[in-house]
């Protein structure tokens, strides 16, 4: 059995060739800013499924069918088709799916998942689908994908922040999640192993380019984004004014 137990990495690794059989799974907690990190990557080229929804939009950027797999297997092991909000059933979620993996794993179709993923896009290198869920799921998709990547998105938390207005996932991170939770979220259980990498959203709210570089010295790339440094600060704080 993997151990589940979170740990600290290296906030990033050396580049690695990616194929089509590398996603990136984008994992952590809700309102801690996933969302306006994947608008930038699938600004910048990396396709996030062909049901994300619109590209202008401010948030989400969900592939919906790799949304409904995440929800099938959480309403299968606590009955709660969404993000965990507490520990204790964050835990409980892991403890079923180590029990029952083979059955749960059957209920996913990925021959249907995919088609329903790529529609009539061409499979291309730079791939993957983000979903708070996926950090609750890591063991399910590395099994399907064994060179899986991990990117989490961290936000540190703030008292003084606390009673802020915002969006529901804002005001659930800022009020409710605790860190134990919020841990879980940005070292996903059962990623030991993987290739992983750690973005920290108030790093790219200070120095943007700085850390996007290290996004893209992760992915192997070159700088990919069309969008120029002001552009990207832009999105960037009216996520945080909102989030």
């Amino acid at each position: 059995m993997l151990n589940h137990r979170p740990f600290i990495r290296k906030r990033y690794a050396s580049r690695k060739p990616m194929t089509t059989e590398t996603p990136i799974l984008i994992c952590g907690a809700p309102g801690s800013g996933t969302s306006l990190v994947t608008k930038v990557l699938r600004q910048s080229g990396v396709f996030v499924g062909s049901d994300a929804g619109p590209q202008e939009a401010r948030k989400f950027h969900e592939s919906a069918c790799f949304r409904e797999a995440n929800n099938l297997i959480l309403n299968a092991t606590i009955g709660f088709p969404h993000a965990p909000k507490t520990t204790a059933q964050f835990l409980q979620h892991i403890e079923m799916l180590e029990q029952n993996f083979q059955d749960l794993a059957s209920l996913v179709d990925v021959k249907y998942l995919l088609r329903q993923y790529w529609c009539s896009k061409e499979p291309c290198l730079l791939w993957g689908w983000k979903d708070p869920r996926n950090s609750a799921n890591v063991l399910l998709w590395r099994k399907i994908f064994p060179e899986l990547r991990i990117l989490t998105v961290n936000k540190c938390w703030s008292w003084r922040e606390r009673n802020r207005d915002g969006s529901k996932a804002g005001q659930w991170f800022r009020r409710q999640s605790t860190w134990r939770l919020r841990r879980l979220y940005r070292n996903p259980p059962h990623s030991n192993g993987l290739d992983f990498h750690e973005l920290s959203f108030d790093r790219l709210k200070i120095s943007c380019p700085d850390e996007l570089d290290r996004l893209w010295n992760w992915l192997g790339v070159n700088d990919i984004s069309p969008l120029g440094e002001n552009e990207i600060a832009e999105l960037v704080q009216q996520d945080e004014f909102d989030a």
